[in-house]
């Protein structure tokens, strides 16, 4: 595995929740069992953008070999899946959220721990 596979696949789980989440946010919010009011609604949109955002430069720095841009790219998905997972598991600890976000949760904490590996190959292969 090496850190353009951890970009396309971050890419691939922001863009499949924020595109969607953007236009019909109340729709991918029922199905995590929430309910949206407009307040709801334009934050999340706010967000899915953001990811959207970041699904899109993921893609657009696959092909980056400098490794400190690499590495701290890595940093970031890091950080972003962590924060996912605490978040997520705290809501579905608490009850606020369906079952369906453990899934969510389980493929953040699969990317966060990909990108920490390669962080960490990085560092082991002379970068």
């Amino acid at each position: 595995m090496n850190h353009k596979i951890v970009f396309v696949l971050n890419a691939l789980l922001t863009l499949s929740f924020g595109v969607p989440a953007y236009f019909v946010p109340a729709e991918v919010f029922t199905t995590f069992g929430l309910t949206l009011d407009a307040g709801g609604q334009v934050v999340t949109r706010g967000y899915a953008i953001t990811c959207v955002g970041y699904g899109l430069a993921m893609l657009a720095v696959r092909g980056v070999t400098e490794i400190a841009v690499v590495r701290g790219l890595l940093l970031a998905t890091v950080v972003f899946n962590l924060g996912e997972v605490i978040l997520q598991t705290q809501a579905g600890l608490a009850g606020t959220v369906g079952a369906m976000v453990w899934g969510t949760c389980a493929s953040h904490a699969a990317l966060g721990l990909l990108g920490f590996v390669q962080i960490l190959r990085t560092k082991k292969n002379g970068g």
